[in-house]
């Protein structure tokens, strides 16, 4: 038996064929491969994330030990072009509807549901994806996350090339019950009015040359060990560009001692609260580090936005049914329990212990 089997398996259980065929036919797609279709393309850009493949052509070799139909490097290279790349982003975020109502039931319930917002870009050389122009002599892609540090699933992605800039992408985004905590490139004065009419709860860091109109410090208790050290509601901007509502920002000091501002709509918690929740965002950038360098996301394979972005939407669709996998099942582990990391390094290698294997069957077993 090969782990991989179970990833695939995994991947059918909550992408049925139906579902496939109506994603595709909602994209006008015309299905004619019979040795690579389009669910095996999915299972071949899983394998390539999670096996580590450096190209199309040395996938071809290890295709085989990764309980796939061979196929020549050729037809998968072909088929990667031909898959319209909006297949694996339905696809992605229709298994992601599924998992989280499994992970809600194995998550605690959080007081603030945090949403950390971000960006990771890969680069390339500027021949390698000419589409994609970046910065000097590199081409580059970027995926935009909302991603929740609860669960430490992703709830929306959004891909772009290089050079968009993160604050244009979905930026008047809302999420029930949540607070978005986001690095200064989401600093936008419209976005912070916006947010604070529709009643959506968000912590912003700001930019060092931010201005602050009409000042007036908030009462708060003194402490000697706390980071801490204004604390004040403002309208934003200047006399010319100003923000048509008061907002709360909070000075505070990182560990290093670094000056952090952040701006807030959230007026009923203290501000060291506030700076716990802006601190949790650096979940998010233990994220992308994992998936880049667990996940091969780094390395693309073909040079057309199909193929690109296929592959990495092909990889976040692996990290959710491992994390799913790892949810369902730590927390019917008995007598070991793995981490995360420890789950995959060990699913990986083929060295998953007989109570994990027996779990993630039962897990097949089970209604979502």
């Amino acid at each position: 038996m090969k782990n991989f089997s179970m990833i695939f398996e995994c991947v059918q259980a909550f992408l049925s064929k139906d579902e496939i065929n109506s994603i595709l036919e909602d994209l006008k797609y015309a299905e004619t491969s019979r040795k690579l279709d389009v669910q095996n393309l999915l299972n071949h850009w899983i394998a390539a994330s999670m096996d580590g493949w450096r190209s199309f052509r040395d996938g071809e070799i290890r295709s085989k030990a990764c309980d796939l139909n061979h196929v020549d490097f050729s037809t998968f290279s072909k088929k990667a072009k031909d898959v319209p790349f909006e297949f694996f982003k339905r696809a992605f975020s229709l298994i992601l509807s599924k998992a989280n109502r499994t992970v809600r039931r194995s998550v605690a319930s959080e007081t603030r549901k945090i949403i950390a917002v971000d960006s990771t870009t890969m680069t390339f050389g500027k021949s390698k994806l000419p589409w994609a122009k970046y910065h000097g002599e590199k081409s580059g892609v970027k995926l935009h996350v909302h991603y929740d540090v609860a669960s430490g699933m992703p709830v929306k992605a959004e891909e772009t090339t290089g050079l968009v800039h993160d604050g244009s992408v979905s930026k008047y985004d809302t999420f029930e019950g949540t607070v978005l905590v986001k690095d200064r490139a989401y600093t936008d004065i419209k976005v912070f009015d916006s947010h604070k009419s529709a009643k959506q709860q968000f912590v912003t860091r700001l930019r060092n040359n931010s201005k602050f109109i009409n000042k007036k410090s908030l009462q708060r208790m003194n402490s000697s060990d706390s980071s801490i050290y204004e604390d004040f509601t403002c309208i934003l901007g200047t006399a010319q560009n100003h923000s048509s509502e008061r907002h709360r920002v909070v000075f505070f000091k990182e560990y290093s001692g670094k000056e952090i501002r952040v701006c807030t709509n959230m007026m009923d918690i203290s501000a060291e609260a506030i700076a716990e929740i802006y601190k949790a965002r650096w979940q998010i950038e233990v994220f992308f580090k994992w998936i880049k360098q667990n996940l091969n996301a780094k390395r693309v394979f073909g040079t057309t936005p199909n193929a690109v972005y296929g592959q990495l939407y092909s990889g976040l669709i692996a990290y959710l049914i491992l994390k799913i996998i790892h949810t369902f099942s730590l927390k019917r582990a008995r007598i070991t329990e793995y981490s995360f990391v420890d789950f995959y390094r060990n699913l990986a290698s083929e060295n998953l212990c007989t109570e994990w294997v027996c779990l993630v069957y039962a897990f097949l077993r089970s209604p979502w």
